[in-house]
């Protein structure tokens, strides 16, 4: 409809013989457009339109406090008759009492009424809800409160500071999520849009003060194509954007200082990756399984775990910085495309667990470029000396952290760097030989 894709079996729906679909639309002109195009070569499966209708079907009412019920059997018979309501007028708890009773609702238009928030399991499996209109002053979306619904479109009011844990988890047909400018939006929390596998677009441009996007929260939103996440954010959740498959491209948080565990993994698609400027932390496997091509990993990182990279069998660059605390392990697993790594760090870095395990990539035929005056240190390292072709950098950092001994042989010449820092690490100790 008007060139947006509105029903495929791609987004959740499946539908057998005389079934029907329906949705609601605002008043205005719309083309239709049926599109066929089955890709499973059996002869007896085909799909058509046989009837389309328009209706409207609105029940309307204005009540005062703890009045929903009355209202709705002034104008209907039974409760269950209503199917899109419009409510304006101030809710209480005794009117969400009600609400929960009209079991053939699928359209319900709060625009104008009076609300903070939306109940916890308000709508919870309600598998014909489909239309949701939020009102201006609303604050919270409650837990659980439209999960497993078939809501299509989500327009967040700036009010809104908070959305629930599995808020939307499972909305399969959910394709848009609009958040008005000046949002006062805060907290997206665990599993809140969770299996939307039909997510295609959501738009932050207008929040600035989010912080806290929880575990889980877009994890499997497969049609979602990229993510530009406020420089506001500051807590990151576990798990949060995996197997978002379609996604291409990925702008993390200035403010972030930890990717966490699995953040990104499976994100099949994902090429584009800009990694925060505070960045300390790469916890396991958080870009792993991803088409990253080539990865520059800022000099503020101090610890990335094991697995950050696995399965990246797109990727043939990646540059470290020039102090790890932790050990290397496992980094690079079963990356079989690596043509060239780059060490900035001055001493060889302590490798406990190959970081090329279970890859096919010959070490040998990797490129490893260090600082000039380290040659000999890599080459006489008892792991980074396997790699066959050992270059030296035409630039070095003009800060280094000695975390193990380093030594300066006869031959080292440091040319023209009056202002390198090298500073010693206390905790982990190492030794400076000239």
């Amino acid at each position: 409809i008007n060139g947006k894709n509105v029903y495929s079996n791609n987004v959740g729906y499946s539908y057998g013989n005389g079934e029907y679909y329906y949705m609601v639309v605002d008043p205005g002109t719309y083309v239709l457009e049926w599109q066929y195009n089955n890709t499973v070569d059996h002869s007896n499966n085909y799909a058509y339109i046989e009837d389309l209708s328009i209706t409207q079907n609105w029940t309307e009412v204005n009540i005062t406090p703890g009045t929903l019920g009355i209202e709705i059997l002034l104008k209907e018979n039974v409760l269950q008759d209503v199917e899109m309501l419009r409510v304006s007028g101030e809710m209480n708890a005794d009117d969400w009492a009600i609400v929960k009773q009209l079991s053939n609702l699928y359209a319900i238009d709060l625009s104008d009424a009076i609300i903070t928030e939306i109940p916890d399991y308000c709508f919870d499996g309600w598998s014909r809800m489909k239309y949701i209109v939020l009102p201006d002053g609303i604050k919270r979306i409650g837990a659980y409160s439209f999960r497993n619904t078939q809501i299509m479109e989500l327009s967040i009011p700036s009010s809104l500071t908070s959305i629930g844990e599995y808020a939307f988890c499972g909305c399969a047909n959910l394709l848009n999520v609009e958040i008005a400018d000046s949002s006062s939006l805060q907290t997206i929390n665990s599993y809140a849009f969770h299996g939307c596998s039909g997510l295609n677009d959501i738009d932050f441009s207008g929040v600035t003060l989010i912080e806290t996007i929880g575990d889980y929260a877009f994890y499997e939103c497969r049609s979602l194509k990229e993510f530009i996440m406020p420089n506001s954010v500051t807590s990151l959740g576990s798990w949060a954007f995996r197997r978002c498959s379609s996604m291409t491209k990925m702008y993390f948080s200035d403010n972030l200082t930890y990717l966490p565990d699995y953040v990104c993994n499976e994100c099949v698609s994902l090429k584009d990756v800009h990694l925060p400027n505070n960045l300390k932390y790469m916890y396991t496997g958080c870009l792993s399984v991803t088409a990253i091509e080539r990865i520059v990993i800022p000099s503020t990182v101090t610890t990335i775990d094991r697995y950050v990279f696995e399965d990246c069998n797109s990727l043939s660059y990646v540059e470290f910085p020039s102090y790890v605390s932790n050990s290397y392990s496992c980094i690079l697993q079963s990356c079989d495309n690596i043509d060239t790594i780059v060490c900035n760090s001055p001493t060889p870095p302590i490798v406990s667990d190959d970081i090329l395990c279970y890859s096919d990539r010959a070490k040998s035929d990797i490129t490893l470029i260090v600082p000039y005056f380290a040659i000999n240190n890599y080459k006489l390292d008892p792991y980074w000396y396997q790699f066959g072709n050992i270059q030296a950098m035409n630039n070095v950092p003009k800060t280094w952290i000695i975390g193990n001994d380093m030594v300066f042989y006869n031959d080292t010449i440091i040319n023209d760097k009056p202002n390198v820092e090298i500073t010693w690490n206390s905790e982990k100790g190492g030794k400076f030989t000239v």
